[in-house]
């Protein structure tokens, strides 16, 4: 399923201050094809991180991000490990990834991903992990898509052995990675 909006410039800014999730969203656009100046030309990327850090230099935001994924950890009521572990939404998923890059990226202007910060107790190391983290679950979220033809984020028992055979591993050795 793919949706898109199409705004002019004044709706786009004045979407920004309606739903949290656009601002969220400029942090991480970025062009597939194209000119990569359309993407920002309503509102810009720094426009949404300067929106998002607010009065506060973004602390708000980042306590606003923390409660979320709190929240969304009680509703799944997780532990750990699952045999069907959610990939998007559990805990250590994508969108922890997400938040964790979002807060860094609003609250102190820097990328996680990059190693060029000097940004204390953060190193090139936690950069590569992080970086191996979100290539992992990104890969294995997209085999799920693929291998159940539909939007699918549960890494049921029975689409593992399938998933593992593309990661090139077996099970053990995919869901060891997976939760690691």
């Amino acid at each position: 399923k793919l949706s898109h909006a199409v705004r002019t410039r004044s709706q786009a800014r004045q979407m920004l201050e309606h739903d949290v999730r656009i601002p969220i969203s400029l942090l991480d656009a970025r062009a597939l094809l194209g000119d990569p100046g359309l993407i920002t030309r309503g509102v810009s990327a720094e426009q949404a991180r300067a929106f998002l850090r607010g009065a506060h230099a973004g602390v708000e935001f980042v306590r606003r991000l923390l409660g979320g994924a709190e929240a969304r950890q009680e509703r799944a009521a997780q532990t750990p490990y699952l045999l069907g572990p959610d990939v998007k939404h559990g805990a250590g998923g994508l969108r922890d990834v997400h938040t964790l890059r979002w807060a860094a990226r609003v609250r102190f202007d820097i990328d996680l991903l990059a190693d060029t910060h000097d940004m204390a107790h953060w190193s090139a190391c936690s950069s590569e992990a992080l970086a191996q983290a979100l290539e992992h679950l990104t890969r294995t979220r997209h085999y799920l898509h693929a291998a159940s033809s539909r939007k699918q984020d549960r890494l049921r028992f029975g689409e593992q052995e399938h998933v593992a055979a593309l990661h090139k591993q077996s099970v053990e050795s995919f869901m060891r990675d997976h939760y690691r």
